[in-house]
Formats: structure tokens, sequence, C-alpha cells
């Protein structure tokens, strides 16, 4: 994780100009097991074969890239929950020819060196093949369970969590009033290895 002090409400600003993609992802690299799966699988040094990074961004919906949690990432991206991943090197990989997939978007590469005309009858054939497999029913609105203005405190909560932190010492840091830490510790962790899918797609 990056350092960023939770006693320290300035240290968590940045949150205020964050987009939904990177608010999802502010809570998953929190979340204790994508944390501990990456490092198990950057230890077996499997965490750039082709499969399993595969499956691990479908399992997290992570649409780019099986991402350090160490790190804030800017112009992150996640699928829908339930959407499958395209292989973006699905198609032809000898030829030269990509198609990179993103919501519901498709860039596909021409090669100049080569007639155009087969290139572009190639590529239609391709766009209705992933047109047949995109969804196309209007998913129902999530709305968060929590709102919008706890979330950097969620965030302090997790880090201060992961720290170590006593139960007492987040208490007394983070809240003014009496409330149940085990509660807010429970709403924060179902935000980081849950809600956060849903985050980008909420109104």
């Amino acid at each position: 994780m990056s350092k960023l002090d939770w006693r320290k409400p300035g240290d968590y600003e940045f949150t205020s100009d964050l987009s939904p993609d990177e608010w999802a992802w502010e809570f998953l690299r929190r979340c204790p097991e994508y944390r501990q799966e990456w490092q198990a699988l950057r230890r077996s040094h499997t965490v750039f074969c082709g499969m399993i990074l595969k499956d691990c961004r479908e399992k997290w919906g992570l649409r780019r890239g099986y991402l350090d949690p160490g790190i804030s990432w800017v112009n992150v991206e996640f699928t829908p929950p339930g959407e499958r991943l395209f292989n973006p090197y699905l198609f032809d990989r000898k030829e030269g020819i990509k198609l990179v997939t993103g919501r519901s978007k498709v860039c596909y590469e021409f090669d100049v060196r080569h007639p155009i005309k087969p290139q572009l009858k190639d590529a239609k054939k391709r766009l209705k093949a992933c047109q047949a497999k995109c969804p196309t029913k209007t998913r129902k609105s999530f709305k968060p369970n929590y709102p919008r203005d706890e979330w950097p405190q969620m965030l302090r909560l997790l880090d201060a969590v992961a720290e170590g932190a006593s139960a007492s010492e987040i208490m007394a840091a983070l809240y003014s009033c009496e409330v149940r830490f085990y509660d807010k510790k429970r709403q924060a962790l179902r935000m980081a290895c849950e809600d956060y899918r849903h985050i980008p797609f909420s109104k």
C-alpha cells in the first residue's frame, strides 16, 4: 500500500477527484484477500502467466490488468458484475491482427502494407461476433449502502486495520460519536471485497 497516514484526513483529500472506477480500485486494493492473492502469485512468479492473469482479472472485475495493490492507479476500468472478459489476443496473432475491447468498445488494428478491402470485410465479421456476445440488457442501477461522504472514512479505517491499529485507537481518531467499531469494520470490508464492483455502475 502507498503510505498514507490514516490519522490525517488531509492525506485522503485526493479522493475528491476520483472517478467511479478509481473509487472502486481504492476499495479493492485494500481488500485483504486481493492483497494476499497478489503477493502469493508474485512470490510464485506466475503473476504474468496468461490464463492465471485472465482468471484473476475476471474474478475481481479488472478489465485492463491485474494491478499491484500498492499503487493508486489512474484510468483503471472495471467490468460490470457478471460480465466475462474478452481475450484481446484471440484473433490471428500470427498475422499481427489484434482486437482490444473496452466496455462495448472495440479497436481493430489494420495493416496498411496489405490490401484494405479484405481487412475491412474481416473486421466487419469480427465486430459482429463481438456484438453478438456483448450484453444489451439494461442493468439495474446499484445504490451504495453507505453515503459517498463516508467512503474516505472507510478507506482510513481499512488502512488503520491493515497497519495493526487497535479498535480503541481507531475509534478515538475517526469517530466522534458512539458507534460500534466492528459494524464499521464490517461495512468497510464489504465495500473493499464485494460492493466495489458496483461503484462504477451506480447512480
